[in-house]
């Protein structure tokens, strides 16, 4: 049996009428050499009468007995797919109709290439707001990537299944950031050829809220040391320059959850962190806003 070029991995959990939408946008793509692979995470409602009801053979549905959580889950479709590239998507998002023809194009045109990353427009569900995400173009992959995540999430990305033979999948001990992890792990490998495509393939939805604010923040900070420790060496190679930009986002990126869950305190805290290793004004100016305004603050950063 011919192998598909794309394998689309989906890890699903209780979201079935999202991940309908989802499903129907894969199959909407003007390119089809594909296998869509769907983990279903021990779903309590009627996403398996759902999936049972899908009548197509580039469907291959999986189904665990016990929740395993979306990294495992994504690992499960890793190991089952017999696709040359692998895509994300999760069960809540969906691809622009363009996605796959854009990514096999650049591949055609470009052999060399083993990742692509690109954007994708953000939905903030509550705000009605749309945004393209903040990702780029990046001259060192190696070093930056220990400063900021330009590649953005799975979503996000394309990856030659060599890469992942070779670094192996998503670390499930993390509760936040393993694709952060990944990523970093891909851009330390010698066959690590990435091209960024500077376009929106794909809507994801984004939602944040008071009540798991402090879980969120706990294992944001959880993750963020594992990560550091784990690749200190590299970070200790880094410039001074690079040492503080690193140091600014991590303050810049707490801030931000903390603004979203309304707490002032923790966010003018964190803005004013980011102030002081940067000397940005715009920090500055956040930290006031922290206290002053929230919801124009978070206007703002939409």
């Amino acid at each position: 049996m011919k192998k598909p070029f794309f394998s689309i991995i989906m890890a699903t959990h209780n979201r079935r009428v999202l991940l309908e939408k989802a499903v129907e946008s894969v199959f909407s793509q003007a390119y089809q050499d594909f296998e869509l692979i769907i983990v279903n995470d021990c779903s309590s409602d009627d996403t398996l009468i759902y999936l049972d009801s899908l009548d197509s053979d580039k469907i291959k549905v999986f189904s665990n007995d016990t929740n395993m959580h979306v990294s495992n889950s994504r690992n499960k479709g890793i190991d089952n797919a017999r696709g040359e590239w692998i895509v994300f998507l999760d069960d809540d998002d969906v691809m622009l109709k363009n996605k796959l023809q854009t990514l096999a194009d650049e591949i055609y045109a470009s052999p060399q290439i083993t990742f692509i990353h690109h954007r994708v427009w953000v939905d903030y569900v509550k705000d009605d707001k749309k945004r393209l995400s903040n990702n780029w173009l990046s001259k060192n992959y190696k070093e930056e990537i220990h400063v900021s995540n330009m590649i953005g999430g799975p979503n996000n990305v394309c990856i030659h299944n060599t890469l992942l033979a070779e670094v192996g999948d998503f670390d499930s001990s993390l509760k936040l950031a393993e694709d952060y992890e990944l990523w970093i792990r891909l851009t330390k490998l010698d066959a690590f050829t990435p091209r960024f495509l500077d376009m929106p393939l794909a809507m994801i939805q984004m939602e944040r809220g008071e009540v798991s604010l402090d879980k969120d923040l706990e294992a944001f900070k959880k993750s963020h040391d594992i990560i550091s420790s784990r690749y200190k060496n590299e970070i200790d190679q880094l410039s001074e320059v690079l040492k503080k930009k690193k140091k600014e986002n991590y303050a810049y990126r707490y801030a931000a959850r903390c603004i979203h869950g309304n707490k002032r305190i923790c966010a003018g805290a964190g803005f004013w962190r980011a102030f002081v290793h940067s000397k940005n004004l715009k920090y500055l100016a956040a930290t006031l806003l922290s206290f002053i305004s929230p919801k124009l603050l978070i206007r703002l950063y939409h």
